[in-house]
């Protein structure tokens, strides 16, 4: 019943609520991903681990470095992750938001937990102001 009710409500969300595990190895899964499907549909979204990224998970280099920086940076629970960065092979890229704040785990490994949104609008309203 309780991951019944957990579902009904991250479906309802108009973002998608995660954990991702970087394992000690740097291999990075996704134990529990939930919420809108429509801004994933290339995830298999639920309870399923997803263990790789998709295709349409793509980040440009530029992107994957500022991620793989700002992850380093942030393994114990006194930071936070708050990072916008383009994901998807279309162009222009689609935007997601990530806000995750990390645990230590014992195996060496760390666990985030937290939320992404897509703000490809936002952004494309802040560029037009931008050349306005």
């Amino acid at each position: 019943m309780r991951s019944a009710r957990l579902t009904d409500v991250t479906d309802s969300l108009p973002a998608a609520v995660f954990q991702m595990k970087r394992a000690a190895d740097g291999e990075v899964s996704f134990p529990y991903i939930g919420g809108d499907r429509r801004l994933f549909p290339a995830l298999r979204i639920g309870g399923a681990a997803v263990s790789s990224l998709a295709a349409p998970w793509t980040l440009p280099p530029e992107d994957t470095a500022r991620l793989e920086a700002v992850l380093d940076a942030t393994t114990d629970a006194d930071s936070t992750i708050s990072l916008d960065f383009r994901i998807g092979r279309d162009t222009p890229a689609r935007w997601l938001q990530f806000h995750a704040v990390p645990r230590p785990e014992a195996d060496g490994g760390t666990l985030w937990s937290g939320y992404w949104s897509d703000t490809t609008q936002e952004h494309a309203r802040a560029r037009t102001g931008a050349g306005a």
